[in-house]
């Protein structure tokens, strides 16, 4: 049998390591937890610059992407299309409006009574054309309303309602797209659980291996780890053994034990070859694995599943950085990933020192 990165975790590693596959939960437009190498959705501004940079980075996005534009981004005030908004842009092919404020929609509205709203075709994006497997030139997730008004993609209460799967089912016909069914040839209504990922959390499907190959072997090195996983799994430690070596082979079949880059990132210990939290470089422990955080008194919650060691990106998630990769990753404390905030491990060390040095205290 081939043995995958979690071959010898528990279940509660095999969680960490899996989640390192998910983009973040969104909400409205955003999908829920989905894979990283999904459609994205950006800012517009985003695109703009990218646009600036380097345009061939949006070929990166191997399953497409979506321009999320402000109404006032794409209307003047007389309903007319700005000058300034991209020509390369599309409304219902590469971008839509997206009214999130009652403000907004009070303003311009009006002006999409020729528009349709935006749905999913497809569940799963067709890569021969990316652009194929939605349609709609804007959606609502106005929900600061007395009367909210939230599109059907941008619902998650959304059920199998014979009206809505009819125009969602004419609408994929009227593109010429081929209907999805199951195996007694019933029509599979498309998800409509979100448009893409926020753009920051991609990574390619190669990445995204490569990253859940690098923290196992992390884990794996945290002093006692193997021991704790043979007493928690039932292993005998010749499976556990295997199982590091399996992740130790890909990892140098595809150079991710660069261990002065890992040193450098402030995630391995040189010295005593094991990980290290980036921020208070702390020796991580195995027992922090399988802890849970301690909760504030009387805030505590039964359902707490957060443990003492997190994921940490060395330089932050950032649009069209693509952040999520090997040698930016490493497990630290999550009162340090708390500290970190959106800045990066440098950026923040740098804000320490300056308080620190405010209260005279270095």
């Amino acid at each position: 049998m081939r043995l995958s990165s979690t071959s010898g975790f528990t279940e509660e590693l095999k969680k960490k390591i899996d989640k390192t596959k998910e983009g973040r939960n969104g909400e409205g437009i955003y999908k829920r937890r989905n894979r990283r190498d999904y459609r994205v959705v950006m800012q517009l501004s985003t695109y703009k610059k990218i646009c600036a940079q380097d345009k061939s980075i949006l070929n990166k996005y191997k399953e497409g992407y979506a321009v999320r534009v402000r109404p006032e981004e794409y209307f003047k005030e007389d309903g007319n299309r700005q000058e300034d908004f991209p020509e390369s842009l599309e409304l219902g092919t590469d971008a839509f409006i997206y009214f999130k404020t009652i403000t907004s929609w009070n303003l311009y509205h009006n002006f999409c009574s020729n528009l349709t709203e935006v749905v999913e075709l497809k569940t799963k994006p067709d890569t021969k054309d990316i652009f194929a497997s939605w349609t709609g030139h804007y959606c609502n997730y106005v929900k600061n309303s007395e009367s909210p008004k939230v599109s059907i993609i941008c619902s998650t209460t959304f059920t199998d309602k014979a009206e809505k799967v009819a125009e969602i089912k004419n609408k994929i016909i009227e593109q010429g797209l081929p209907l999805d069914k199951n195996n007694v040839g019933q029509f599979i209504l498309p998800d409509q659980a979100g448009l893409g990922n926020f753009d920051y959390d991609y990574a390619s499907k190669e990445e995204i291996d490569n990253v859940r190959y690098q923290m196992a072997y992390l884990i794996y090195k945290v002093p006692n780890m193997k021991e704790e996983l043979t007493n928690r799994t039932g292993f005998t430690k010749e499976k556990v053994d295997s199982c590091e070596l399996a992740v130790e082979n890909f990892c140098k079949k595809n150079n991710l034990l660069d261990f002065d880059r890992l040193s450098k990132i402030r995630a391995w210990n040189l010295s005593k070859s094991l990980p290290i939290c980036p921020l208070c470089k702390k020796e991580i422990t195995a027992n922090e694995f399988f802890t849970d955080i301690e909760q504030d008194e009387g805030r505590e919650e039964e359902d707490n599943t957060q443990t003492a060691i997190e994921l940490m990106h060395i330089r932050p998630l950032k649009p069209g950085e693509f952040n999520h990769c090997t040698y930016n990753l490493a497990w630290g404390h999550k009162h340090c990933n708390i500290i970190q905030g959106n800045l990066s491990i440098d950026e923040t060390l740098e804000k320490l020192k300056d308080i620190v040095s405010r209260n005279g205290m270095c």
